[in-house]
């Protein structure tokens, strides 16, 4: 679903960040798309997308006391990371086996679930500036993570290119680190669509005392509302399925169906956490 762009690239090592500004015009970043609606028709940028050794995730040898720490390229999915996670006994990043997006994609949304979010853990980022072809390493308070969102150097600007990521975690019983995972997973299969096509979450929750964006949805009578191929999730209200062939036009009738009534209903403003590349 969605436009075609000026061209699409694929980065496959380090040495690679180089021919970026070989490129003709503008371009986005594209993680693994979970949380990405694109619009119909001709896109006016091109896509770059880190593939090869930019996927990979590793161990660092050097943690002190319960402290353990891991590194990963952004173009590494989540999933992947939280698995190594486990695997060296590194407890807080739970939550990401439920999170299908790349390493990139969940630090440029400070993704989470669960009451956890992965900003918590970043001790430091690697970036590469395409305007000056430099990298840099960023460590706090260079960054900040809110709500959704990354913060460089005091703005949501988001020019630096994120490479890597060092995430810092807890020494724990990767038996018990198991048991949350599968608690986890359990969840969202109960309460999550799974097996369709889906942009992820369409609104960010509202603060609280708000209820959640899918429970506001819900109270509107909104599950299974359909416009064309997309529909409200019936199995959670936050979540807008393809169920034939949608358009991106179909979602952006939805997502203003479902925003109208909310206000008229609840009077409070949803605002988007899934990221839309407009053409």
């Amino acid at each position: 679903m969605g436009g075609t762009p000026d061209y699409f690239a694929e980065v496959f090592h380090e040495d690679g960040f180089g021919e970026l500004a070989l490129l003709n015009g503008p371009y986005r970043v594209l993680g693994r798309g979970s949380n990405l609606l694109v619009d119909d028709g001709k896109l006016p940028f091109g896509v770059v997308r880190l593939a090869g050794a930019l996927t990979k995730v590793w161990p660092v040898v050097g943690g002190e006391g319960d402290a353990v720490f891991l590194e990963a390229f952004s173009g590494v999915s989540l999933r992947a990371v939280a698995r190594m996670a486990l695997d060296i006994g590194g407890g807080g990043l739970e939550f990401g086996i439920t999170i299908p997006g790349s390493l990139g994609g969940a630090l440029r949304m400070n993704a989470g679930a669960h009451g956890q979010e992965i900003g918590p853990l970043v001790e430091s980022l690697a970036v590469f500036d395409p305007k000056k072809g430099a990298f840099r390493e960023l460590r706090k308070p260079e960054f900040s993570f809110g709500y959704r969102s990354l913060s460089v150097g005091g703005s949501s600007d988001e020019s630096p290119f994120l490479i890597k990521a060092l995430l810092l975690l807890t020494r724990r019983d990767p038996r018990d680190i198991r048991t949350t995972m599968d608690a986890f997973l359990s969840r969202r299969k109960a309460t999550q669509p799974s097996g369709v096509f889906s942009c992820g979450c369409v609104f960010k929750n509202p603060p609280l005392p708000i209820p959640p964006a899918g429970r506001l949805l819900d109270l509107s009578g909104l599950k299974g509302a359909c416009i064309g191929g997309a529909m409200v999730s019936k199995a959670h209200a936050n979540f807008f399925v393809n169920v034939g062939n949608a358009s991106a036009s179909d979602f952006f009738r939805l997502i203003n169906l479902a925003r109208t009534r909310v206000l008229k209903d609840h009077g409070v403003e949803l605002s988007l956490e899934v990221e839309v590349w407009k053409g």
